[in-house]
């Protein structure tokens, strides 16, 4: 992929241990720095907003460990939407029309946070460009959000730090680009039908490219090496009304057993969506390149002999059955 910029890998030390030896080949071979999460009140996802709060950068892209680009994505820093704002967010499968979150025009936490209903997509925190260097102010009420009071997450407003970002943007009546583009799918289509199932989210780049692929359903790991990145399902931006931008969440049925959830539009969706093998795509090895790495860390930590031994014994115990 040819990316050089830095990288920080942000950890707790009750979760984490340091001198672990995938981190050492981390910060050894892939100029990736450990900082370390010492305030008690960044848990779970707020994290995120401690991190990019609390990073050495100026600039920063911040970016879910189950987020991957598809190609080096140094460029979104010079895109005239990040140089002229200073912030770019992406945009979730949800909106105040069709809402799994509650947000929209009567929800509870625009009187809260003192803010006028605005008609937009939800925001995907699991990638956010930020010039901290512009956004300071925006930054402290984020954090305020984050750590202060605790009625967001009490009375469940918001989802984590999903919405806190352009909340707090919103708030303090800083500028920000929302990527136009709603999010598609990547996950696997029946041979024979227009079933869909999406476990990925596909976000773009403000040229309506595919630029960053969340695995935020089906989590890589050792045990789990199985592709799931078959084919795209993208909205046709630009030749379709947004209106007809219709997704759902849903299980995987009889049809993708294998799959607690599913997200996209699982039929009818040839009006408005295309579902595109990936192997005609320019990131079709990408996921392979992935399960390798995978086992490269499972290697480097020990862990991948341990699960191949409990696939062993799985086979024996079902051999003698």
């Amino acid at each position: 992929m040819g990316c050089a910029l830095p990288v920080e890998l942000w950890y707790k030390a009750e979760e984490t241990n340091p001198k672990h030896p995938l981190l050492r080949a981390l910060t050894a071979d892939y100029n990736a720095y450990l900082r370390e999460i010492r305030d008690p009140r960044a848990t779970k996802f707020y994290t995120k907003t401690h991190a990019m709060f609390h990073s050495a950068f100026d600039q920063v892209l911040l970016l879910d460990a189950d987020n991957f680009a598809v190609r080096d994505p140094t460029y979104l820093f010079d895109t005239p939407e990040f140089t002229s704002t200073g912030a770019i967010f992406w945009p979730d499968f949800w909106r105040p029309k069709k809402t799994i979150f509650n947000i929209q025009p009567t929800s509870f936490v625009w009187e809260v946070l003192d803010l006028e209903p605005v008609d937009m997509f939800e925001q995907e925190s699991g990638q956010v460009l930020v010039d901290r260097s512009v956004h300071l102010s925006a930054l402290n009420v984020l954090m305020y959000y984050s750590v202060h009071p605790t009625i967001l997450e009490r009375l469940r407003l918001v989802w984590g730090d999903k919405d806190l970002f352009r909340f707090a943007w919103l708030k303090t009546e800083s500028a920000f680009h929302m990527i136009e583009t709603p999010p598609g799918s990547a996950g696997l289509k029946l041979p024979d039908q227009n079933i869909f199932c999406g476990v990925t989210m596909v976000q773009h780049d403000p040229s309506r490219s595919i630029v960053f692929l969340h695995r935020n359903q089906e989590k890589l790991s050792s045990e789990n090496r199985a592709k799931v990145w078959a084919h795209v399902q993208d909205f046709q931006m630009g030749h379709v009304d947004l209106e007809e931008y219709d997704v759902r969440g849903a299980n995987g049925g009889r049809y993708f057993p294998q799959f607690k959830r599913c997200y996209g539009k699982d039929i009818y969706y040839e009006k408005a969506f295309t579902v595109t093998p990936v192997e005609e795509l320019p990131f079709a090895d990408l996921e392979q390149q992935l399960l390798e790495l995978v086992q490269d860390a499972g290697r480097i930590a020990g862990t991948l002999e341990e699960a191949q031994e409990e696939v062993a014994v799985d086979v024996a115990d079902t051999e003698h059955k």
